[in-house]
């Protein structure tokens, strides 16, 4: 349905029939330029020809003219379409409005998206649900999408020309097959690219903020780098932030000195070693991984709710002095857990009462303590049922 020039792909095109040659003499096939702000490729999928939406009528409300495969038209909610032709729409859109605005496209049969427009900075929830939509390009101006491809399960591709952009909520969620994108975002949104294909991801040093959920359930996602240099306070690294990567099996931390907010690698099976940051872990931090062993750093103070729970490989722990806390069932279920080295000269309080064997894991586990507090472990009511056992010993 579609020849194409060797001309740059969007701004030259020559359109004809299938199974004609390019005739330069029909009006509407001849080579043209267009340079509107947004184009957008479809094949259309119907059986029979149908009047088809193009976009939202809040979208078309800000459009100033519109090239159907190069032929202007009065801006009109719908065309129509043939089935299996390739129509190319070019929207040129008001100055005062710097965005598009939700649902413009969504659930459309666009299979590839050009925004270029210079005023458009923002892109809110418009493609949502197109389930062609294979490729998107958005300009340098576009510096923050907001739902903008929730659900486009065929996107592969995205050239984003501003790698600096705020990624807010559902901006690539859902989006399996897009494995690789080439920005670092300053901000990033609750569920942002959570079900997406990436494999691999770096958050920057200027990235302020971290969503909920945010690479949740990226069954790809091998390899994550994590630079906090600009993440001001534990309020910006949200919850269950890359829960549910059973592939996740390198971390890497820089800089990073907020809590491990809780959740967050809970259920990341392959995950068999990490080197902590020095600061505390939130409940559920590493819930059902692979850890073989762990060393909680200096500065640390408390240890959350089920923070280890269910590490069926665990079978190395050490705690540094400043440990003060660890919470209910930290440990429990680590079954191949025998030892657990603390360096506090204070015996930390275990969430548990009487003994608090979920806090450290089973009553076989053998607890290793300075030598100057041997005897103040023993005498601790949170470690009573360790003292019973005589499983508390000083560390050699």
């Amino acid at each position: 349905d579609t020849y194409k020039t060797a001309w740059p792909y969007y701004a030259h095109r020559i359109m004809c029939d299938s199974g004609d040659t390019p005739d330069t003499g029909d009006t509407g096939y001849t080579p043209f330029s267009v340079s509107g702000d947004i184009t957008n490729k479809f094949v259309y999928s119907g059986d029979s020809v149908q009047t088809v939406q193009l976009s939202s009528s809040g979208f078309l409300d800000i459009v100033t003219s519109m090239y159907v495969n190069g032929e202007q038209i009065t801006p009109v909610s719908a065309i129509t379409m043939e089935p299996g032709k390739t129509y190319y729409i070019d929207y040129y859109t008001n100055t005062n409005y710097s965005y598009v605005p939700y649902t413009s496209f969504n659930d459309t049969d666009v299979v590839e998206t050009e925004v270029r427009g210079a005023h458009i900075t923002q892109l809110q929830g418009c493609y949502g649900g197109c389930q062609g939509l294979t490729a998107a390009t958005l300009s340098s101006a576009i510096t923050e999408t907001n739902g903008t491809f929730v659900n486009c399960e065929n996107l592969a591709s995205v050239n984003a020309g501003n790698n600096t952009m705020i990624v807010r909520d559902d901006s690539f969620r859902n989006c399996s097959s897009l494995t690789g994108i080439n920005l670092s975002p300053s901000l990033i949104g609750a569920n942002a690219f959570a079900g997406s294909g990436l494999r691999s991801f770096s958050i920057g040093s200027n990235c302020t903020s971290i969503g909920n959920a945010a690479f949740s359930a990226c069954t790809a996602l091998t390899e994550v780098v994590i630079n906090g240099r600009s993440l001001s306070n534990n309020l910006a690294v949200g919850a269950s932030i890359f829960s549910d990567c059973p592939a996740l099996s390198s971390v890497t931390f820089f800089e990073f000195e907020r809590r491990i907010a809780n959740g967050m690698f809970k259920n990341c099976t392959a995950l068999t070693a990490i080197t902590l940051p020095s600061n505390n872990i939130g409940s559920e931090s590493f819930y059902n991984t692979g850890l073989r062993s762990i060393t909680v750093q200096e500065a640390a103070s408390s240890i959350g709710r089920n923070a280890f729970y269910n590490c069926q490989y665990l079978n190395s722990v050490v705690l540094p002095s400043t440990i003060t806390s660890i919470g209910d069932a930290a440990f429990a279920g680590t079954n191949l857990l025998t030892g657990v080295t603390i360096n506090a000269t204070t015996p930390p309080s275990l969430a548990t009462p009487s003994g608090g064997n979920a806090s450290l894991g089973g009553t076989n586990v053998n607890i290793y303590v300075p030598a100057s507090a041997l005897e103040d472990y023993k005498a601790a009511q949170d470690f009573a049922m360790y003292a019973q056992n005589d499983k508390i010993f000083a560390i050699q």
